[in-house]
């Protein structure tokens, strides 16, 4: 009699096809993502926002890289103008190292928003009580006040501009001020009262070291030194004559109601920083470890302060081309293990730059933005890789990759977008 074989199992993905696994997961994962992205904050380009599917979620903190001039800057400056413009309960920090954060340009763009948005206007207007007879220009100067930018010179100027931000987030600012100078007025009276009894013999301590200190000075003018004396003859005898019978008694001041008319305090929502490489490369070429150590313990607390409180950081970060190694150039010394280059991150071919501090911040980042600048047209690249053509009228185009994305799934989505005369960025 033959043996009975034991029962294969079937899987599961051979019951159903692969169109109808498409539609399920199109179906549920999809939609619950454009029902979820809702307190976004957009960049106002549609192509841009296209790929960040709706925008940028707060609770997040984004790394944005890219060379110098190649749109980076411009695309944070719309973000910051969206953030501003969506609550006006809400606040923004820039971290400015490298001191060319370009207030004009953010006024521009904040007026050039309200003047296109009738409904935008109105909402502003009616959210800061300016009444409607204010004009434009004051609508966004006010909506400008709600900018902080703190300019920092080194590391420890970055991490003390975090540690004030943290302070205004939870409140600590607010228990220092509020925190009375006055004590208990017994034990006021018996701090002073220490104070001045120990101080009964400062006056004559005070007095032998002048002395002393008058001896050993070297006579330079009669007419000088007699005034030094003078001088410390009255110091002296002021400190001596000092009342000891009337005590200074502290009183105890009586808890003021708030002011009604004190605005409320805004809450910041999102912080810029531009940049961490230009006060972390000092560290880095003298101390690798040390400077990698230090933007470890910055990126972790800052992106604890970042989810805890649901802001939008944004990280820009300097993207540079690596140079060829020269194949003529002779090391010296027992010959080393070649080390591998770093691939760049842009799906685009010609787009070879790396972005810097890229082995620590991107280990940190919820979403890795690229922005890099590439030929418009077929005719722009053809003139731009020619040889010995002039290339003055390549036209060019800003490309938004996203490089990385943690949890949302967006990684491989680009867009594009134009950066018109006064440095705002449009549509293609």
């Amino acid at each position: 009699m033959a043996a009975v074989l034991p029962a294969e199992p079937i899987l599961a993905s051979s019951l159903i096809d692969d169109e109808e696994l498409g539609s399920i997961v199109s179906r549920i994962f999809l939609e619950t993502k454009k029902t979820e992205r809702k307190d976004v904050v957009r960049t106002g380009v549609s192509s841009v926002d296209e790929a960040l599917e709706g925008g940028l979620e707060r609770g997040g903190m984004v790394g944005v890289s890219g060379e110098v001039g190649a749109g980076s800057n411009e695309m944070c400056t719309a973000l910051l103008v969206s953030s501003l413009l969506q609550d006006t309960m809400t606040a923004a920090a820039v971290v400015d190292t490298a001191g060319n954060f370009d207030i004009v340009r953010v006024y521009t763009l904040i007026l050039s928003r309200v003047q296109q948005d009738e409904e935008l206007l109105q909402r502003l207007r009616a959210e800061e009580a300016s009444g409607s007879e204010s004009s434009v220009e004051d609508t966004a100067a006010k909506v400008l006040d709600r900018l902080k930018i703190m300019r920092v010179f080194d590391f420890v100027g970055v991490m003390e501009a975090v540690g004030e931000i943290r302070d205004g987030l939870e409140g600590r600012s607010k228990r220092k001020e509020a925190t009375p100078a006055v004590e208990n007025p017994t034990n006021a009276v018996g701090e002073v009262a220490e104070e001045t009894s120990s101080n009964v013999n400062a006056p004559i301590v005070e007095t032998h070291f002048m002395e002393a200190a008058a001896e050993e000075r070297v006579i330079a003018d009669s007419q000088e030194e007699e005034d030094e004396m003078l001088f410390d003859s009255e110091i002296a005898t002021q400190t001596v004559r000092l009342p000891t019978q009337e005590l200074p008694v502290r009183e105890q001041q009586p808890l003021q109601p708030p002011n009604q008319h004190e605005p409320p305090s805004l809450k910041t929502s999102f912080i810029l920083m531009d940049n961490l490489a230009q006060v972390l490369s000092p560290f880095l070429k003298k101390d690798y470890i040390q400077a990698n150590n230090l933007l470890t313990a910055l990126l972790r607390s800052l992106s604890h302060l970042t989810h805890t409180h649901s802001l939008i950081t944004l990280l820009l970060n300097p993207a540079t081309v690596p140079r060829p190694r020269s194949p003529t150039r002779k090391v010296s010394g027992p010959p080393q293990p070649q080390q591998v280059p770093t691939p760049p991150p842009s799906v685009f071919s010609d787009v070879k730059a790396i972005p810097a501090l890229g082995n620590v911040l991107g280990v940190y980042v919820d979403v890795g933005l690229m922005v890099s600048r590439v030929p418009r047209r077929k005719v722009d690249a053809r003139v731009l890789y020619s040889e010995g053509h002039n290339k003055k009228g390549v036209q060019w185009v800003e490309v938004v990759e996203v490089v990385s994305d943690r949890w949302g799934g967006r990684t491989g989505g680009w867009g594009t977008f134009l950066i018109d005369q006064e440095k705002c960025i449009k549509d293609l």
